[in-house]
């Protein structure tokens, strides 16, 4: 009884309204299929944000350029993502800028999708998603400081949009105080076992992985040599199991399932 009604919000369903921004970084951030030399012109320069008004939801997509043809890539995964859990996204609210760009309002035509913008100079008016960047941004300089003051000889900045969607994943699978519901349970209709909190660790920490030659049938090393190396913790796994993290490899700067 004490949760009645505390999955919908104001009548809404998942995917009824998001309020969707953009998170700008003058530091470039790495991509995460490189191992981060790339020229800064190919680094990510930010990230759209999307927040699902009924479930507090959060959800980034990081961008190498905020123009319109990324903006719309990134909703198109968002809503991507959303359809795979059932969601259908339908309205959404913004600012103003590259959101009223004829490709975009295009797009939103063809989908079917209805969009409502904030009045020039009125940011408070989508203040939903600029709630949503306090809360990631905040969170992941958190992490990213704390990391770097317990392990100061790996510090990158450039780390930040790993950091930014570990800060969302943690919040989407921290049950509300109140309620004892997390966003992701309502956004995704599903109750949640809790693994995903219990198998969480630190951002930024070390993470010691099996050598590569012993994860391969038959495969063998030096009875006295290590049969671990060392790398650093950077988030979970977006396509894998809620078990698999990603490992930034501190040699070769590659990043990792494991």
């Amino acid at each position: 009884p004490e949760k009645e009604g505390n999955l919908l919000k104001g009548g809404l369903r998942p995917g009824d309204w998001v309020h969707k921004d953009q998170i700008e970084s003058r530091v470039r951030g790495r991509l995460l299929h490189t191992a981060g030399r790339e020229p800064d012109s190919h680094k990510f320069c930010g990230s759209g944000i999307f927040y699902d008004i009924a479930s507090a939801f959060i959800w980034l997509e990081h961008q190498v350029t905020l123009n319109a043809s990324d903006s719309i890539v990134a909703k198109e995964n968002f809503e991507r993502m959303a359809a795979e859990l059932g969601v259908t996204v339908k309205a959404y609210h913004t600012d103003n800028g590259v959101y009223k760009s004829k490709d975009y309002i295009q797009h939103l035509h063809q989908e079917g999708q209805s969009i409502r913008f904030s009045a020039t100079g009125a940011k408070w008016q989508n203040g939903a998603a600029e709630n949503a960047i306090r809360i990631v941004v905040t969170k992941a300089r958190t992490m990213m400081i704390h990391a770097a003051i317990m392990w100061p000889e790996v510090e990158d900045k450039s780390l930040w949009p790993l950091a930014l969607s570990h800060a969302a994943y943690l919040h989407n699978h921290t049950p509300n105080e109140i309620t004892g519901i997390a966003p992701i349970e309502i956004f995704s209709g599903t109750v949640s076992d809790g693994q995903a909190l219990k198998n969480a660790h630190v951002w930024g920490c070390p993470a010691y992985v099996l050598e590569p030659k012993l994860t391969s049938a038959g495969g063998k090393i030096p009875k006295w040599n290590p049969r671990s190396r060392r790398g650093q913790y950077v988030g979970v796994s977006p396509v894998h199991a809620e078990t698999v993290g990603v490992v930034k490899n501190l040699t070769t700067g590659n990043l990792s399932p494991q």
